[in-house]
């Protein structure tokens, strides 16, 4: 976030009320990337991989809505990275068709942390059971890193448990040969390096070097897709 829009938050009561309480539905499209970039300055997350992303919260009773960030796997990934959290024991326990799990979490000094999750088992397949038992796990372990990390964000495994939430998508991208995933990937990063004060010549001068005989990045099979990608995101973790 920048001076000027962290000037414009300390000057604006509504807005910081807003803020403090994780609404962004006050900020534009851009204050709400220099706040996405601040977040991730500030955990020490790689912003190009999209850690966040944004949700859209409607309250039954007031039909008020409320834009907040959620975490997505790439998160939690990161900082279980980032601060070595181990992982160090699961327990699964079913009590009238609900499968618990619990998670123990642990950071190199010593410090333990607990967090469960829960899915119902009614009237599933055994093959449903199964997928059901991995989601659950995943749903424990992702809490369990989110909670010994200190962050509160939401997970992006329990906004389907949010009443009145909506995922706020972006729009498709058009004419890209490769993958929807790696092209906003693309796009992310080519975001943040330009965000971080690089030059967009500099971003297409990287492109043409990589693959001379393209016209266009929208023109890149999948695999010349992820290498651009990952030069790209290479490029916004050293731009300063």
């Amino acid at each position: 976030m920048n001076e000027n829009t962290k000037l414009q938050v300390r000057d604006n009561g509504p807005l910081m009320e807003k803020l403090i309480n994780g609404d962004l539905s006050m900020l534009s499209p851009k204050e709400r990337v220099d706040y996405y970039l601040w977040v991730c300055e500030t955990l020490g997350l790689n912003p190009a991989t999209s850690p966040f992303s944004y949700l859209k919260i409607r309250d039954k009773k007031t039909g008020e809505e409320r834009i907040t960030l959620y975490a997505k796997r790439d998160c939690s990934e990161q900082m279980r990275k980032r601060d070595s959290v181990s992982i160090t024991d699961m327990k699964r326990t079913i009590e009238d068709d609900m499968l618990t799990v619990d998670a123990v979490a642990s950071l190199p000094g010593g410090r333990l942390d607990r967090a469960s999750a829960s899915v119902s088992l009614r009237g599933l397949s055994t093959e449903e059971k199964a997928r059901a038992y991995m989601v659950c796990e995943t749903k424990a372990k992702r809490r369990v890193t989110l909670s010994i990390c200190g962050l509160g964000f939401t997970d992006e495994s329990e906004v389907p448990d949010i009443p009145g939430a909506e995922i706020i998508t972006p729009k498709p991208l058009q004419g890209w040969k490769c993958s929807q995933e790696t092209a906003q990937r693309i796009l992310n990063a080519g975001s943040v390096f330009i965000e971080k004060g690089g030059d967009k010549e500099i971003l297409r001068g990287k492109f043409e070097s990589m693959f001379p005989a393209l016209a266009s990045t929208r023109d890149m099979n999948e695999n010349q897709a992820i290498q651009l990608a990952e030069a790209y995101e290479a490029m916004a973790r050293e731009e300063r």
